[in-house]
């Protein structure tokens, strides 16, 4: 493996294979159904079990060198397929040359089709979602993000919505601070979208009222996308400190979440793409999340600022809730409105590439698709776990593509902030 040069690790086929593979250890199981030949040159065993692959060891990677393997694992601390795939020089190195070369692309197809159910999907490289815009794009003086021509209005209660001044006192008193979708910074857009799963049918005597209640329930357990999780922010607490530094105790939240009235409960939302970046430089890479409202039919996490994650990677406001939609019926769905949060972003590639005050416009592109993508995949994922648990408890449940758009923030805000007609 020669490695001597940023270019030479960013293109690098063992990584770029790890990588590939750890793609579909992120539930996306359409990745080998669809390209069989194509995963067969690239490791020397058939892969059986997707969401085991991303924890195998490298040895099952075709071309690695086993004198290698003591030394990466020894020096580089990798061990398995996703050690490598999420290792952060070489992320950091896909993300330069991403920048750099807007033409660079993936191994691996883009607009592959995953459906593990029965709704389409899509993941997309990076450099695909840049290829409409010039290698040295900059969102002055012309957006790059359209003002809306269609209605959105069906999303200006979450563009709009605040905790409540008991909710917020409770944050504060935890060392929380909300982190409001308008402090996302100057030139950020804001994502509008919207992720269903149609309930075809419900066993005899069980109702849309009690498979909501038993998500919510189990949102820390049985509702794990395989791209991250949900965790209890006091268990996470006193994990890190004993006694608990910000909580009573360590089941604080989930008593709270589990009670008739969960608002003020604290969620540490585990990111993966955003600790494989940093997990070598910062403990704070997840993102803190409050339950900001509640009510029978939906409830609502706002994002936050906290001493144990750090600054969430976008800011703003997503619920998620059941109804009868027009078009598919009963639905169990999330919808969020929220934008990237520049200033966690510019630490970020800070961290990487060294002090960036104030942010380039040229890396605003690279920070954008990056966030969507990590976004898509993490509730595209969530849509999935949720159907499957459905299913367990005897419903037809159908994954059905979502919404998705990215628009000009101030255009959005000045027809549906608060302040608008």
């Amino acid at each position: 493996m020669q490695v001597s040069t940023v270019f030479d690790l960013g293109t690098s086929r063992l990584f770029g294979n790890a990588s590939q593979l750890a793609g579909v250890d992120r539930g996306h199981a359409g990745v080998i159904v669809g390209f069989t030949h194509a995963l067969e040159h690239k490791i020397g065993i058939h892969a059986n079990i997707p969401g085991e692959i991303s924890k195998s060891e490298i040895t099952i990677l075709r071309g690695i060198d086993s004198a290698l393997i003591p030394a990466l694992e020894s020096d580089l601390g990798i061990k398995t397929v996703g050690d490598m795939a999420r290792w952060a020089p070489y992320t950091a190195a896909r993300l330069i040359l991403s920048e750099a070369f807007v033409g660079l692309t993936a191994e691996d197809p883009a607009g592959l089709a995953l459906n593990p159910y029965e709704g389409p999907g899509t993941e997309r490289a990076v450099t695909e979602l840049l290829g409409s815009l010039p290698a040295s794009a900059s969102l002055q003086p012309e957006p790059a993000f359209p003002a809306p021509t269609q209605d959105l209005s069906s999303w200006k209660d979450l563009i709009n919505l605040l905790p409540d001044a008991n909710v917020m006192q409770a944050i504060r008193r935890r060392s929380v601070q909300l982190q409001q979708i308008g402090s996302a910074g100057d030139g950020s857009p804001v994502t509008l979208d919207y992720y269903p799963v149609q309930i075809r049918s419900l066993p005899s005597g069980y109702t849309m009222d009690a498979l909501f209640d038993e998500i919510r329930r189990d949102l820390t357990t049985d509702i794990k996308p395989s791209v991250g999780d949900f965790r209890y922010w006091s268990s996470v607490d006193a994990a890190r400190n004993t006694p608990p530094k910000y909580s009573t105790s360590g089941s604080e939240d989930q008593t709270l979440w589990l009670s008739a009235s969960p608002e003020g409960t604290l969620f540490s939302i585990f990111i993966p793409l955003i600790t494989g970046l940093l997990s070598s430089v910062s403990p704070t890479t997840d993102g803190t999340v409050v339950c900001s409202q509640s009510r029978p039919d939906h409830w609502v996490l706002s994002t936050c600022a906290s001493y144990i994650d750090g600054t969430h990677p976008v800011a703003g406001n997503r619920e998620f809730g059941y109804w009868d939609d027009p078009d598919l019926g009963q639905v169990v769905y999330t919808r969020g409105a929220d934008r990237p949060y520049l200033p966690m972003w510019t630490t970020l590639i800070g961290t990487i590439l060294g002090p960036l005050e104030p942010l380039p416009d040229d890396l605003l592109p690279l920070i954008f698709a990056t966030a969507f993508r990590g976004a898509d995949a993490f509730w595209t994922d969530f849509q999935q776990q949720v159907a499957k648990m459905a299913v367990s408890k005897g419903c037809s449940a159908k994954v059905v593509a979502p919404v998705v758009g990215h628009y000009d923030w101030d255009s959005v805000f000045a027809k549906y902030g608060a302040t608008s007609a």
